[in-house]
């Protein structure tokens, strides 16, 4: 069951938000929906599957979610917080209107930066180095695959958790993420995840 957040796509707009280059791990489909596994949900401390959709012309999302214990309220208000809706862009035009007369008609057209987790963002960073959005998106792929914990199986895909710097300092080695495809970006994985 999909569930609605009402907002304006001038002032969210998934498609521009989750392909611009600050997460790396929803996945989308031919049926317009964007998947991905989260366990930051205010409460709780497990991995579940939530789906976000949004239609054009509309002014809400769509949301569902699966895991036995979340509750409807606790996820509406994680989505509310992720996508930082309590910002409104047209009150704080200051955060991206510009002075520059070249630039004076840009529109933020529904992009928003993200609250995402720290340690999953870190290592997105740590892979973004000399890279693309596309094997960035790979590379977090491989990490929750191989090194992550499965939670389900969704629509024919199955969804792992990001794992956390024990899992990576347990289950990965170096060599490992060099095969993965890291490079020399798999010696300051391992090491970060050593630090923390």
């Amino acid at each position: 069951k999909l569930y609605k957040i009402s907002v304006k796509q001038e002032d969210l707009r998934l498609q521009n938000v989750l392909q611009a280059g600050q997460a790396f791990r929803w996945i989308w489909d031919d049926k317009n929906h964007w998947y991905m596994t989260s366990m930051i949900i205010l409460g709780y401390e497990t991995y579940g599957i939530i789906i976000v959709k949004q239609e054009d012309s509309c002014d809400y999302i769509e949301f569902g979610f699966q895991h036995p214990k979340w509750e409807l309220q606790k996820v509406e208000e994680h989505l509310k917080q992720y996508f930082r809706l309590e910002v409104d862009l047209n009150t704080h035009q200051d955060l991206w209107k510009s002075t520059d007369p070249n630039l004076k008609n840009i529109s933020p057209q529904g992009i928003r930066i993200l609250f995402q987790e720290p340690w999953e963002t870190l290592i997105s960073f740590i892979c973004s180095s000399n890279n693309n959005i596309n094997r960035i998106t790979k590379m977090c792929h491989n990490l929750t695959s191989h090194f992550g914990d499965k939670i389900g199986t969704f629509e024919d895909t199955t969804f792992y958790s990001f794992p956390t710097s024990e899992q990576i300092v347990e289950r990965a080695t170096e060599e490992e993420l060099r095969e993965f495809g890291f490079g020399y970006r798999a010696k300051y994985i391992i090491e970060t995840a050593k630090l923390m």
